[in-house]
């Protein structure tokens, strides 16, 4: 059985099972509500499976949270807040014991994570490398601006927009100097 997870119109998060026990006909379920929460956007399961991480931006500000998960529905009550200064499009290593996010500077943070039985512990959150990166052009996209490698050792990211440069300008000028002496000497003589 696998799991899909996505935002519904204005309602939260809605959830569907899909059957693989036939991999070339899998057969997905009816959609169920998740979370009813009208600031959820981008969800992602943890690779065991048993953690819902999304940001909400129920207080004003997308932040970044995580839930226990089990057989395609929301588990328990607990809710563990994991950015501390904003937080958006939470993505699960697949290699560590690790969730990233980006920050409303474009910055890609990283927080380490232990769980003892149906307790998450987050550590605090740091930053993965000094480089921001960008975003897309359409800042409503249903789609994550980052990714994370399957080894975990590096970011699939869109380029920073450099933007214009200000007042540096690369102005080049060609100045040709006795044009026609070179078109004579280039011109067979014709008599003339």
């Amino acid at each position: 059985m696998g799991h899909v997870v996505f935002a519904g119109p204005g309602t939260g998060f809605l959830g569907l099972t899909i059957d693989t026990s036939d991999p070339d006909h899998p057969k997905a379920g009816t959609p169920e509500t998740l979370l009813k929460n009208f600031g959820a956007r981008g969800a992602d399961i943890s690779p065991d499976g048993r953690w819902l991480a999304y940001t909400s931006a129920d207080s004003g500000v997308g932040q970044v949270f995580v839930r226990a998960f089990a057989d395609g529905k929301i588990a328990g009550s607990s809710v563990w807040q994991i950015s501390a200064a904003g937080g958006v499009q939470p993505v699960w290593s697949k290699a560590a014991r690790q969730l990233l996010y980006a920050t409303a500077d474009n910055h890609v943070m990283v927080v380490d994570y232990t769980v003892e039985g149906d307790v998450f512990h987050a550590m605090k959150p740091r930053a993965w490398a000094d480089k921001q990166i960008g975003q897309p052009s359409d800042t409503n996209a249903p789609y994550r601006s980052f990714d994370l490698t399957p080894d975990g050792k590096r970011i699939i990211a869109f380029a920073p927009d450099e933007g214009p440069k200000g007042a540096r300008v690369n102005l080049h000028v060609t100045m040709l100097v006795n044009w026609f002496d070179e078109v004579r000497r280039r011109l067979p003589v014709s008599g003339k």
